[in-house]
């Protein structure tokens, strides 16, 4: 039984935790975009500047033809930034190409991290609902996946840092201090 408590703490913090990381990404989006835009556009493969920016949610962006190719929210990039369809987001055309970030590396490790915190979003709330219904300790197959998950968040947190220092180069100092 102490176990079995000690578990349902555990899975209720990771539960928390794995909602307010969603809800920290509205603000995190807001803080890249005033201050690295090109990371932003990286991240989104958004090459022209435009209103009712998309929110790419899976694919592939190709930098040489200037195309991301994957399935997009419309809209949804300007209303996490600033709460308004037509809010125009900054693209990468906007800024000299040798001040472009890796943006394949960039757009790919960023969009595997956001899947995988997607993923721990709709394990934990699936465990938090069998919690509450009783039957989470009946799910063996469940509780072996925690097992396994277990690097993900890992995982994710080395993603989340290529797509963070990845985005930002050319620059040591954004804006101010180059690499080279």
């Amino acid at each position: 039984e102490i176990g079995k408590s000690a578990f349902k703490i555990a899975l209720t913090v990771a539960f928390v935790a794995s909602i307010g990381q969603l809800l920290l990404g509205h603000t995190h989006a807001q803080v890249v975009e005033e201050y690295q835009p090109a990371k932003l556009a990286a991240f989104e493969g958004l090459y022209e500047t435009q209103k009712e920016a998309p929110l790419s949610i899976i694919g592939y962006t190709d930098p040489e033809t200037q195309k991301t190719y994957g399935l997009e929210i419309p809209s949804m990039l300007s209303i996490l930034i600033n709460g308004e369809a037509d809010y125009e987001v900054t693209g990468l055309n906007d800024f000299p190409k040798e001040d472009w970030p890796n943006v394949g590396l960039v757009f790919q490790t960023y969009h595997i991290m956001v899947a995988l915190g997607m993923f721990f979003i709709a394990l934990t709330s699936f465990a938090m609902f069998l919690m509450l219904r009783g039957k989470l300790f009946e799910q063996k197959w469940l509780l072996q996946l925690f097992v396994i998950a277990v690097i993900l968040p890992v995982i994710a947190n080395q993603l989340g840092w290529v797509s963070a220092e990845a985005g930002r180069q050319p620059w040591i100092v954004y804006g101010l201090l180059r690499t080279s």
